[in-house]
């Protein structure tokens, strides 16, 4: 595999975590809109993280969508 993809990848996975403990953060001072945001981004990081792996780069929601459709 590309050591390219997978520095990119592992930068996704990384920005994941980060977010998901931003999540608890904004959890434990009850920010529930903030934890519903931030869950979905590190979601949709790691979805990156794993099509990257596929050879595939996007740079909206719309083209990650467009993946599994």
């Amino acid at each position: 595999m590309n050591e390219y993809l997978k520095e990119i990848s592992k930068y996704w996975i990384e920005k994941s975590y980060r977010t998901l403990e931003v999540a608890k953060y904004d959890f434990e001072g009850n920010y529930l809109e903030a934890v519903l945001d931030r869950l979905y981004y590190a979601a949709f990081y790691i979805v990156l993280a794993f099509i990257t792996l596929e050879g595939e780069r996007f740079k909206k929601h719309s083209g990650v969508k467009s993946f599994f459709l």
